[in-house]
């Protein structure tokens, strides 16, 4: 059997079907029945219903538009990425490539590059939870 569970405060909405353990403010119903994707599903009556084709579409098209925000948010920092010289270098080549910062002026340039990178990286990840 299999663990369906749920939020203590929302009983109707199924937050995970993967643990075997919850948190203090979840519970669980067992079920042989595995749902092939947990948000398309709610509880009622202790018994787990498919949800209307109209709410799974809306699931659905919300999913693409997070998806379709996360490759932009990608594609900008991409292009920010390939316009600078750090894109070909190595490995090895970075120790070279900081020793040539020698002024103020120069070390602003290697930070901005570094900063554009840091911050496609950041929403890369954070899109991506």
């Amino acid at each position: 059997m299999t663990k369906i569970w749920y939020k203590n405060s929302d009983p109707t909405k199924i937050i995970s079907t993967g643990k075997s353990v919850g948190n203090p403010d979840e519970s669980f119903i067992e079920s042989s029945i595995l749902p092939d994707d947990d948000e398309f599903y709610r509880i009622q009556n202790s018994i787990i219903v498919r949800k209307s084709q109209a709410e799974i579409d809306t699931i659905i098209a919300a999913r693409h538009t997070t998806s379709q925000l996360i490759i932009d948010e990608l594609n900008k920092a991409l292009a920010n990425i390939t316009v600078n010289d750090l894109v070909d270098l190595s490995y090895d080549n970075i120790d070279t490539y900081i020793n040539n910062v020698t002024d103020l002026a120069s070390a602003k340039v290697v930070l901005r590059k570094y900063g554009k990178i840091i911050l496609g990286i950041i929403k890369y990840l954070k899109d991506k939870k």
